[in-house]
This record gives structure tokens, C-alpha cells and sequence, in this order.
């Protein structure tokens, strides 16, 4: 058969036997059949991802609240309510609006439209950050049934007052309400928040941040460079728990709240990494985390395997203030942190939630030992609650170590 001149004016010609290259209507089915299955996969991998997504942005959420109010203003709590005797809501049905980021794979921590149902259960604070004075309503309930008013309390804050009530049995009682300029909305931005401490049950609301102490990030320099600091103390005593003494593989985790069984050890960490201090390569127990940036910057290093033959990343990443990243099971579980500047401590805060509280977990962290020669386990243990910590930081700056 003759084809089209080529470009140098010859004639072409096609091989009769190309035909017999063509699929077979059964062959043709065959690929059909395996592109339809590929495509479920997909299918159910995309399914997975925007699970994670969703639980990613609700941990995101939790530790945006808990840096806001680590310091969180003792002066200005108001009414504090034993959870136990204390419900809160109204018989209004309050509609339930669907929260979903802008992107099912990206950012699951950005929202376009306004959220108005939490489904997180146990401790949290919720910060009402106001750039404007807009009058708002908080119910924390019992059941995620908004028609539910067994038992729920009830924070209102306009302008003129600010009310808090709890719900029983559909009737509600005023816990208590004020006038006073210090708890009613203000002009201007300023921060409201209202918490549930899971240890006391008690309900706390309360306005700003704490600004008694300003100086906790340079009491913590300061405290790591003098030997006679808490800080530097607890380093040089940590120099052999990753294995062979190494001053450098160290950092301190500070605790904030208490072991709830939801996470391998404390869910809310604190740590704070020296210049030039850093982890071993490890593992997160397939558990979902988020990290995020508080102070000074982080290098993040991604493994694909926990193998003392395989140490080499595959991604890496230096992370600055207020940036995060996230962890999910089988997305970014192994990892290592190092503080890379010569002169600047990193101080992140981290919070991690076991993918469903319902089984048994492994409550350790794996990771390579010093020696590069094994692989251990790491009990994710406190070096001290945050309160006491910061008490000391005071101490140590008042009195210049």
C-alpha cells in the first residue's frame, strides 16, 4: 500500500502486517477492565486523603487555639462552672452547615464559609479572634444533636453584657452575667475565648493574651546557654536517652495538659530545640499530627522507611514562624527535626490524636540510635508541664539566673 511522500519527496509505503498489531476485542476489554479498577483505586485512595484531610483540620484547629492561649489571661477569667452541674443551650434549632476547606487535598485548615458546628469532643478552647465587634454565641453540648437540650452551657457576649448559662432538660439557668467593661465586647480586634479543662471541669471565659510575662522565648535562651539554667541542665542530663552520649542529639518536650489515652503520651508538646540540636530519625506510631512554629525555624527531613540501611531523605523542608506541617498514617510518619541555625533556638508546638481511639495503639515512637546501628523505642514522656515550666522561666529572668 503507498502512503504520503515524506519529506524529502519519497513515496512511503505501510507494511501490510501492522494490522495484525491491533488489540483483539477480548485484549481490548482486558485493558478496559484494568483501567476501570486503576480508576477505583484512585477512587479510594482520594476517599482516604480527604478522611485525613478532615481530621488534619480539625487538630490544626486545636493547636491554632492552644498557642493563643498558652498565656491566656488569668485576671480576666470569668465564671468558672464544674462541667459536672453545668449544661448550656436553648431550644433553637441551630442548622448544620457542612465545613469544607477550598481544596479536599490542600490547606484543610482554610475555610471559605463560616463554621458553625465543632464536632470535637473532650478538652479544647475555642478563640473568637475579632478584627471588628461582632456580637456572638457559643454552645458546648453533650450530644452533637443541635435539637439535643439535655445538657449543654452557654456563653453569649454583645456589647452591653455577657451571659453565661447552662442547659437541663430543655430549661436554662443563668450561671451568671455582667456589664463590666473588662468581659462585654470591645471595639477594635481583640480576642474571646471560652475552654473546657478536661483535668478541673471547668468552664473558663476570658479576653486577650496574657501579657505579664513577655520575655519567655529569651528566658529560654537564656536558661539553654548558662549552665546554671534549667534548661541547659535538663540537655546535658539527656545526652545519652537516644543511645551512645551525644550532646547534640537533645531537645526538651514540655507537656501541656495531661495523658488523655487519645495519643502516644500528652497530645499538646512543647519542644524546644537549641542551635544545632536535633532528633533521631523516627517514627509517630501512625498517628495524625500537626507541627507548627512558635519560634525560630525547623528543617524537616522525610524518610520513606525506618531502616538503619536507608537513611537518606526523600523530601526536605526548613520551616519558619507560624508555618505548620502535618503528619497522617502513612503520610510523613518518618521524620527528623534539627535545628539548623547557629545562634537562634526553635521552639514548635505539636499536637498528635491516634487515628481511632477505639483499638489498641502502640504508644511508642521507633527510632534509629545514635550509633546509626539499631532501632529502639522512645516512650514519649514529659520533661515538665508547661505551667511549672514557665514558672521557672520566670523565676530564673527575674532573678538574671
Amino acid at each position: 500500500a503507498r502512503g504520503l511522500p515524506g519529506n524529502k519527496g519519497e513515496v512511503g509505503t505501510i507494511d501490510s502486517t501492522t494490522h495484525s498489531s491491533c488489540l483483539s476485542p477480548t485484549e481490548f476489554d482486558k485493558h478496559i477492565s484494568a483501567i476501570k479498577n486503576e480508576a477505583q483505586i484512585l477512587k479510594q485512595h482520594a476517599i482516604m486523603i480527604e478522611q485525613q484531610v478532615k481530621v488534619a483540620n480539625a487538630l490544626r484547629s486545636s493547636i491554632e487555639n492552644l498557642t493563643k492561649i498558652l498565656e491566656s489571661r488569668d485576671d480576666k477569667s470569668f465564671p468558672k462552672v464544674n462541667a459536672l452541674q453545668t449544661p448550656i443551650l436553648n431550644n433553637t434549632i441551630i442548622p448544620t452547615v457542612e465545613f469544607w476547606p477550598p481544596t479536599k487535598v490542600w490547606c484543610p485548615w482554610r475555610a471559605d464559609s463560616c463554621t458553625q458546628v465543632i464536632p470535637r469532643p473532650g478538652q479544647m478552647t475555642i478563640v473568637m479572634d475579632q478584627s471588628e465587634p461582632l456580637g456572638f454565641e457559643v454552645y458546648l453540648s453533650i450530644s452533637d444533636d443541635p435539637t439535643n437540650t439535655s445538657y449543654a452551657i452557654y456563653l453569649a457576649v454583645t456589647m452591653q453584657q455577657i451571659q453565661i448559662s447552662k442547659i437541663v432538660d430543655g430549661l436554662t439557668l443563668d450561671i451568671n452575667r455582667t456589664t463590666e467593661h473588662d468581659h462585654v465586647l470591645h471595639e477594635g480586634k481583640d480576642l474571646y475565648w471560652l475552654s473546657l479543662d478536661y483535668t478541673t471541669l471547668l468552664v473558663k471565659y476570658g479576653q486577650g493574651e496574657d501579657d505579664t510575662f513577655p520575655y519567655l522565648f529569651e528566658a529560654i535562651e537564656r536558661s539553654i546557654r548558662h549552665e546554671s539554667g534549667w534548661c541547659y541542665k535538663k540537655l546535658k542530663e539527656k545526652s545519652t536517652r537516644f543511645g551512645k552520649s551525644n550532646p547534640r542529639a537533645t531537645y526538651l518536650r514540655v507537656t501541656v495538659g495531661m495523658n488523655r489515652g487519645t495519643s502516644p503520651g500528652v497530645p499538646y508538646v512543647l519542644e524546644i530545640w537549641p542551635p544545632g540540636h536535633y532528633s533521631p530519625i523516627h517514627s509517630h506510631a501512625d498517628t495524625y499530627g500537626i507541627i507548627r512554629v512558635l519560634y525560630g525555624e525547623i528543617n524537616v527531613k522525610l524518610y520513606r522507611t525506618l531502616n538503619v540501611k536507608r537513611k537518606k531523605p526523600f523530601h526536605e523542608m526548613t520551616l519558619y514562624k507560624d508555618q505548620v506541617t502535618w503528619l497522617s498514617p502513612g503520610l510523613n510518619q518518618i521524620h527528623k527535626l534539627e535545628n539548623q541555625s547557629p545562634n537562634q533556638t526553635c521552639i514548635t508546638i505539636q499536637a498528635y490524636e491516634y487515628r481511632n481511639i477505639e483499638v489498641h495503639h502502640y504508644e511508642y515512637f521507633d527510632y534509629i540510635n545514635n550509633d546509626g546501628f539499631s532501632i529502639n523505642k522512645f516512650e514519649p514522656v514529659s520533661d515538665m508541664d508547661y505551667v511549672e515550666f514557665r514558672k521557672i522561666m520566670i523565676t530564673e529572668w527575674n532573678n538574671e539566673l
